[in-house]
C-alpha cells in the first residue's frame, strides 16, 4: 500500500512524512508532499491535514518517536501599534514604556500577522520576521510590538524589548480585524 498510517505515523511510499495526535483526527503532515493522492486518502479516512514545515527532516533523523518528543508548535500573532500612536512610543524598550505610557495596551496596537510557526524559539522569530514587511504599512518586527505565542492551552505575551522579549501581561484583548492580519 503506498499510503498508510502506522503507529500514529503517516507513512507515505516508505517515507514518514506525518503523524498524528493521540484521539485527534488532525494529522500534522510535511507540505513538501502535498499531493491530490495524498489529500485524498486522508478525506477518505477522515483526518484533517495540518501542514508543517520540518516533519518530513525530524520523522526521518528520529523516526516514530519524534512525534512523541517534539513540542506543540503554537501559532503566532504579531501586534504592532496602530497609526495614530505618538510617535513617541515607537521603538523604545519596555521600561520607557511602562514609565511614561504605563506599558503596552491592546487598545493601542492591531495585529499585523497570524500564522503558523515552524518553531517555537522567539529568536527564530526574530530572525524570521526582523526584515519581513509586516501589516498594511509594510513594518517588519520591531522593537515596540508584541510577540503572541497560543495554541490550545492559551496564549502567551513577549514584549520586543532592546535586550530581547520581554513577558508580559497582554489582556482585554479588543476584537481582531481580519483585514488588518496578513499570513506568510
Amino acid at each position: 500500500m503506498s499510503i498508510q498510517m502506522k503507529n500514529g505515523c503517516l507513512v507515505y511510499y516508505g517515507s514518514l512524512i506525518g503523524y498524528q495526535a493521540k484521539d485527534q483526527a488532525e494529522v500534522t503532515v510535511d507540505p513538501q508532499f502535498r499531493r491530490e493522492e495524498l489529500e485524498s486518502w486522508l478525506t477518505r479516512h477522515g483526518l484533517v491535514p495540518r501542514w508543517e514545515e520540518g516533519v518530513y527532516e525530524r520523522l526521518a533523523n528520529e523516526g516514530f518517536h519524534a512525534r512523541d518528543s517534539a513540542p506543540e508548535l503554537q501559532s503566532c500573532r504579531i501586534w504592532q501599534l496602530k497609526p495614530g500612536t505618538p510617535i513617541q512610543m515607537r521603538f523604545i524598550g519596555l521600561d520607557a514604556m511602562a514609565q511614561k505610557f504605563g506599558g503596552p495596551a491592546p487598545e493601542q496596537y492591531h495585529v499585523v500577522y497570524d500564522g503558523q510557526i515552524q518553531d517555537n524559539d522567539l529568536e527564530k522569530l526574530w530572525n524570521k520576521f526582523s526584515r519581513t514587511p509586516l501589516g498594511p504599512d509594510g513594518q517588519p518586527l520591531a522593537i515596540s510590538d508584541v510577540v503572541e505565542l497560543y495554541g490550545p492551552s492559551g496564549s502567551a505575551f513577549y514584549y520586543v524589548d532592546r535586550y530581547g522579549f520581554q513577558p508580559i501581561d497582554f489582556t482585554d484583548q479588543p476584537e481582531q480585524s481580519q483585514d488588518m492580519c496578513m499570513t506568510l
